[in-house]
């Protein structure tokens, strides 16, 4: 899943500031249930509240098996690490 999850049959949940801060377990719910929920700050505009996973993806951070095949796919794969700070290609 390279994108953050939508559903078509639930269109984007706005809630005001004080009704998410209320009720902010459903909230989370929702987030993981349907996607993204909007929270109005008037002063301020809205925010979006978003589940970890998917932040982590809009932040590239690679973790797991993406990590796992980005170093087996690096032309460095067979580097042999020694000292700190010191790198020591193998067949290079």
């Amino acid at each position: 899943m390279d994108e953050i999850k939508m559903t078509t049959s639930a269109p984007l949940h706005y809630w005001q500031l004080h009704d998410a801060k209320a009720h902010f377990c459903e909230l989370v719910r929702r987030v993981h249930r349907e996607g993204p929920q909007r929270v109005i700050v008037h002063s301020q505009g809205e925010v979006v509240v978003i589940a970890a996973e998917d932040y982590r993806r809009l932040r590239g951070v690679r973790m797991g098996s993406a990590l796992i095949e980005a170093i087996q796919a690096s032309p460095y794969r067979n580097a042999k690490l020694e000292a700190p700070g010191h790198l020591c290609l193998s067949g290079m």
